[in-house]
């Protein structure tokens, strides 16, 4: 588990340096634990909110002109 922004940053530079691994390898494991990872700190620290019902109706209007 990922508890500081310096674990973070490592997590994030190992997960460059695995990003082109090769499938049904250690490596692969590793990578996808790593972004499991990361994900659940961005998850906790920066939280995305859903738009309200209002945002998505007019950012789904501005889609379609």
């Amino acid at each position: 588990m990922i508890k500081t922004e310096d674990e973070y940053q490592q997590a994030l530079a190992e997960i460059r340096a695995l990003w082109d691994y090769e499938s049904d390898t250690p490596d692969a494991e590793r990578f996808s634990w790593l972004v499991d990872q990361v994900d659940a700190y961005e998850a906790e620290h920066w939280p995305i909110d859903l738009p309200s019902l209002e945002e998505a109706q007019r950012f789904r209007a501005e889609q379609e002109l």
